[in-house]
């Protein structure tokens, strides 16, 4: 295709060419995540992409690079990006979209690596909570129990939250739950939202994840060549450095032409889990050994 052929092109359609010109590469990266057929699966994440993109004009808007980095960063944590899913999303900061893992993205590389048997993140309607359906229990191994009523809507819950419930159950079937009451949220929402849209386009997500993260930060996490992703998604999250970065500093690189870098230097970091709270101080694992964190 020629450079006049190419400039014919609608935003969408030129995203879209890009996309095809990196299935293999996007394949690669699928494949060293270990969830097999790769090739499939490298033009399922190109298609739930695009998807994206038909339903967020804002992110039709990007620069193509951003939106191939963002799908490759996601390919390399075997998260697939897309609202439908929701294990990861591509947020536009300006005319540039980034990479962030949502709560379910956290919840299968929590469940895939073994740190975890369950881990479930609700966010709870004042309806479910005038009725009693979370419960304070004493005196046993968790403080609170919670059952969700199926017929409320996912509307409903993020217009009338009162606050988010995290259920984690561990590999050795001991049970940890987490209580966000809905004023903290809002706390973290006010701040956050200075300088990430993702608080205002899927603020019910961020505050499933928020409990999620927090119910991970209590456990005694194994650190292995298996949980990387893991750690690497949470200090993503985070803008810190993980024991992925500098494979996910080579994607920008390659297709970042003009280094371009996103500003989010008001990011509050009182507010942020930090990669060292919820693991503590991320080790050398080349050897593959297992070693556990304070």
């Amino acid at each position: 295709m020629t450079t006049e052929e190419k400039a014919e092109l609608t935003p969408y359609q030129q995203i879209e060419l890009k996309l095809k010109a990196h299935t293999d590469e996007v394949a690669a990266l699928i494949d060293g995540a270990g969830l097999g057929d790769s090739k499939s699966l490298s033009v399922r994440f190109a298609e739930a992409a695009l998807m994206d993109l038909t339903r967020n004009p804002k992110l039709v808007a990007c620069q193509p690079w951003s939106i191939v980095v963002a799908v490759k960063q996601a390919a390399l944590l075997g998260l697939p990006v897309g609202a439908t899913m929701g294990q990861a999303y591509m947020v536009p900061y300006g005319d540039v979209a980034s990479f962030q893992v949502g709560y379910r993205g956290l919840t299968t590389l929590a469940t895939r690596c073994g740190a975890v048997r369950k881990v479930q993140s609700f966010v709870v309607s004042r309806r479910e909570y005038d009725s009693g359906r979370v419960k304070v229990k004493h005196g046993t191994n968790h403080e609170y129990t919670f059952e969700p009523d199926l017929l409320i809507s996912d509307k409903e819950r993020d217009e009338t939250c009162v606050g988010v419930f995290t259920y984690v159950l561990t590999p050795s079937g001991d049970e940890l739950v987490e209580w966000i009451p809905v004023d903290e949220l809002n706390r973290i929402q006010r701040k956050a939202s200075q300088y990430s849209p993702a608080w205002n386009e899927f603020r019910s997500e961020m505050r499933a994840k928020t409990g999620t993260k927090r119910a991970l930060k209590k456990m005694a996490l194994q650190v292995s060549e298996r949980s990387l992703p893991l750690y690497q998604a949470i200090a993503h999250d985070n803008e810190e450095r993980g024991p992925m970065a500098e494979q996910f500093e080579k994607i920008e690189v390659m297709e970042n032409p003009k280094g371009v870098v996103i500003d989010t230097s008001a990011k509050p970091k009182d507010e942020a889990e930090t990669i060292e709270s919820v693991v503590g101080k991320v080790k050398d694992v080349a050897d593959g050994s297992e070693k556990k964190y304070d």
